[in-house]
């Protein structure tokens, strides 16, 4: 009856045999496949759970119940009851392989690895062992063996559009996007109608410099799905990058629907601002604690105190000092300290004061500490060009990938004479000073330089008396520009939104001078065209004499 496909018999068949033999675990293990086939989860689990009352050496029991407890978020229990039916039928290639997604579920990656590993001992032949064992991969970062588990998983299933995707990921975070388009491209071609694999295709083509082709792709993507925010802030950002100011600051706005967006919680209840009359009004200003757009955007400000708003400005504490020194006029603080009559994103003002390239507001200046600025400039020799340099963002953002530089990178500008380098590089990439090339120096600050709770303060004071700042695209160039002083940024052949496209300078900020990469990942050229624009300026330094406050 139940497999001629005549549930309701097979049902009553099987109740009736449990009603008059409790244990009967034929009946128990068939009633919990039935419910389970009819839909009815939480009910098939009890079944199972009695099957293997009944009989506790049922491998196939307790790996059902273990899927059940799955698909119930129950993971805890269900890698335990999986973990029974392994240990008795340890050859079973597909209850290993659900033990393996089990842990998965639990973030043990490393043991789901093995677990994955003793199923495709057994049978290698499913794709899909391979593929989640890839995945496990690249969640540890190791991408490298991530690819050869994908490769199998594809020689297995050409036609695997996620294993194409994820391929290209991990070809990705080895730094080879141009390896990994092919990949992004064969699992858009499978996809065709999958936003999510589309707008994956799409921030490739963007990464790689192929604008027109990503705006289509991204077009398409939000074509399928209009509300998918990711795809639309990814695409604002394009639009941006090309200078579209008005449609890509808009779109931008699509970032509040991301669950990485939501406000603290006090501010929650408090009605996000929309260009309604502030006179007399009280509005919070929040953001994430991205620094660099901190400095970049308070420029703004100022606009809402223009409308006689009383602003309060919700900064993280490490970054009050800097912040204060900007003298915007406003109540800084880390958290809400009762409430406002309105909030508002930092990134929102420019949609809402309607930025455009030709109006972009002057920054709000750093002003930093005298007595700090003199402490650090005894550093400094009077007779040279002191160079402050910074080659590394924090690598655990997205954001940072193809941004940061190798500090060998810089030895060109070493090798020039009358420069001196300073380090002003924190926290990541550090270690790269214990392994300069030969004859190459890069002079530190030593171990009190910025070490107490306020960060960047003594960065900012040594900034004010450095001749220049050369920079990778961080903080650290903001803070350079927000405080008037020369600053030479190197960027990636596809930068971040911000620098635009095709310039030298940029609207934002008017001591920035912008060094571009020619090819994808290739620093060389960049290095020697700041190298040849720095012996420029050694040489007219040594001919008119080190008097001009800029380069």
């Amino acid at each position: 009856m139940h497999h001629g496909g005549r549930l309701d018999e097979a049902e009553l068949a099987y109740r009736a045999i449990l009603q008059s033999h409790h244990h009967n675990f034929g009946a128990a293990y068939q009633l919990g496949l039935l419910s389970l086939q009819r839909g009815r989860v939480a009910e098939s689990e009890g079944f199972f759970l009695l099957a293997t009352q009944c009989n506790p050496e049922s491998a196939s029991s307790h790996h059902n119940r273990a899927l059940v407890l799955r698909a119930l978020s129950r993971h805890e229990e269900a890698l335990a009851s999986c973990k029974r039916a392994v240990e008795l039928e340890p050859g079973n290639a597909a209850i290993l392989f659900d033990h393996g997604r089990m842990l998965v579920d639990l973030l043990r990656d490393e043991e789901a690895i093995q677990s994955f590993d003793n199923s495709i001992a057994i049978d290698p032949s499913p794709a899909r062992i391979h593929f989640a064992r890839g995945n496990a991969l690249l969640r540890l970062k190791r991408p490298g063996e991530a690819l050869l588990s994908f490769d199998k998983a594809i020689a297995q299933r050409p036609g695997f559009p996620e294993a194409h995707n994820n391929r290209a990921n991990a070809l990705r975070e080895l730094n080879r996007l141009e390896d990994a388009l092919p990949g992004y491209r064969i699992a858009a071609q499978l996809r065709q109608n999958d936003p999510v694999t589309l707008h994956n295709f799409a921030l490739a083509l963007h990464d790689s410099g192929q604008f027109e082709q990503a705006l289509k792709i991204y077009n398409r993507a939000v074509g399928l799905a209009p509300n998918f925010s990711e795809a639309r802030k990814a695409r604002a950002t394009l639009r941006l990058l090309l200078g579209e100011f008005e449609k890509g600051f808009a779109e931008f706005e699509a970032r509040l629907l991301l669950p990485e967006a939501a406000p603290p919680l006090a501010l929650r209840p408090i009605r996000y601002w929309s260009g309604e009359n502030l006179e007399g009004k009280s509005i919070a200003i929040y953001g994430d604690a991205a620094f660099g757009d901190l400095l970049q955007f308070s420029r703004f400000i100022p606009q809402l105190i223009e409308r006689r708003a009383r602003v309060i400005l919700l900064v993280p504490r490490q970054f009050n000092k800097v912040v204060e020194a900007m003298q915007l006029g406003v109540s800084i603080r880390s958290d809400l300290d009762g409430t406002a009559d309105y909030r508002c994103e930092l990134m929102s003002l420019p949609f809402l004061f309607q930025a455009r390239a030709e109006t972009i507001p002057p920054q709000s200046r750093i002003a930093p500490d005298q007595p700090r600025i003199a402490k650090w400039k005894a550093r400094l020799s009077p007779d040279r060009l002191n160079v402050g340099i910074c080659w590394q963002g924090n690598p655990e953002r997205n954001i940072d990938k193809g941004r940061s530089i190798a500090l060998a990178e810089f030895e060109p500008l070493a090798r020039i004479p009358g420069v001196r380098l300073f380090s002003l590089q924190k926290k990541h990439g550090l270690e790269q000073l214990e392994v300069l090339p030969d004859e190459m120096v890069v002079e530190t600050f030593g171990p009190d330089f910025d070490e107490g709770p306020d960060s960047f303060v003594d960065t900012a004071a040594v900034m004010a008396s450095l001749d220049l700042i050369v920079t990778s695209d961080t903080s650290v160039a903001h803070l350079a520009a927000a405080i008037g002083r020369p600053t030479w940024i190197a960027l990636r052949y596809a930068p971040e939104w911000r620098w635009l496209l095709g310039r030298q300078d940029s609207p934002w900020y008017p001591t920035v001078r912008l060094f571009r990469q020619q090819q994808p990942g290739r620093w060389g050229a960049v290095f020697d065209d700041l190298a040849r624009a720095l012996s420029k300026e050694t040489a007219e330094v040594r001919t008119c004499g080190k008097e001009r406050d800029t380069i």
